[in-house]
């Protein structure tokens, strides 16, 4: 195997971002004008891991891959019921929407920790997406408010494994991606 300079790697490595940079269109959904979406089957993708069941089969650990039914009169709320169904910790978490700007959709799931082993936390996710005609993404950002009884009962290294791992998992962005592949079957 032969080793590249360091100064040949430099150029490639520097322009790289410029490069890519141009692929994304630079879209901003948050001025563009509404579209509605289609009624019709979509493959639901996501990864990150569906927080209320960790791992599905799909395309590998913590993927997730669905097929749903979309009908006409549900298209308007199928980008909030994604979030509600892909982004829940628990069916009792409430959710804020944001109003609507262009193609841009925002909002905030806040789910109570479990009242045995952790009494009085909370456990917040920030969503924010856009959608076009035939798809639909969003994005989801978790955030944990333990309350020290959560780790009352541990040794202090299982305390700090369960912080270290709350901390880990707000560094995650869950993934949600939902794609037109025709009408319902």
């Amino acid at each position: 195997m032969a080793i590249v300079p360091f100064r040949k790697l430099i150029l490639p490595v520097a322009l790289a971002p410029a490069l890519l940079a141009g692929c994304s269109g630079g879209r901003d959904p948050a001025t563009e004008e509404p579209v509605e979406l289609a009624a019709g089957q979509y493959r639901v993708t996501m990864q990150g891991g569906k927080m209320g069941v960790f791992f599905k089969t799909g395309d590998g650990p913590g993927s997730v891959d669905d097929s749903i039914c979309v009908l006409p009169g549900e298209t308007g709320e199928f980008p909030r019921n994604l979030a509600r169904n892909y982004l829940s910790f628990h069916p009792g978490c409430s959710f804020e929407w944001e109003e609507r700007k262009g193609n841009a959709i925002a909002g905030k799931s806040v789910c109570q920790t479990d009242g045995q082993r952790a009494p009085g936390g909370m456990i917040s996710t920030e969503i924010h997406g856009a959608l076009a005609a035939d798809h639909v993404e969003l994005d989801g950002q978790v955030k944990f408010d333990l309350p020290d009884s959560a780790t009352a009962g541990m040794s202090p290294e299982q305390a700090a494994q369960v912080k270290q791992g709350a901390k880990l998992m707000e560094s995650l962005t869950i993934r949600i991606k939902a794609e037109r592949t025709g009408d319902c079957t």
